[in-house]
């Protein structure tokens, strides 16, 4: 199973994976899963790309989430990934959240990170547990 970036994350109406990637992933037998993405979704509502003439207001603050998902970054990228992508497959059902899963993800250099986790649903993050941390990359940022 995959969990991608929303539909549109990037361009509107677009995927933010090749059509070419796309029916390879599909050809291979990945079932992709596409949802909101949690922690970083609902900062960019409020801090949109935002250029003179705009339509939308500049708001120059921190969103509890946006603290939530720099706290993950601490550690790397890929753990901010993990916990999000744990959370949209809890939401759309297709993961367990009474049981603990293996959640795999990195930058776009590649996946670099694997948690074990105990999931949990979007209104109720706060029980979700992070309960191992199988491999992360000793580099945090993909700035670095």
């Amino acid at each position: 199973m995959a969990i991608a970036h929303q539909y549109g994350y990037l361009k509107p109406g677009e995927w933010l994976i090749s059509e070419e990637m796309h029916k390879k992933l599909i050809g291979l037998g990945v079932k992709i899963f596409t949802a909101t993405m949690p922690l970083t979704t609902s900062g960019k509502l409020y801090r949109p790309n935002w250029k003179p003439g705009s339509k939308y207001p500049i708001y120059n603050t921190a969103f509890p989430f946006d603290v939530m998902a720099d706290t993950l970054r601490m550690f790397c990228q890929g753990m901010k990934v993990c916990v999000e992508i744990a959370v949209m497959a809890a939401d759309m059902g297709t993961i367990p959240i009474n049981e603990e899963i293996i959640s795999i993800a990195g930058t776009r250099r590649g996946a670099d990170t694997a948690v074990v986790i105990k999931p949990a649903h979007f209104h109720q993050i706060y029980d979700l547990r992070i309960l191992e941390i199988i491999a992360k990359p000793r580099l945090t940022s993909v700035f670095e």
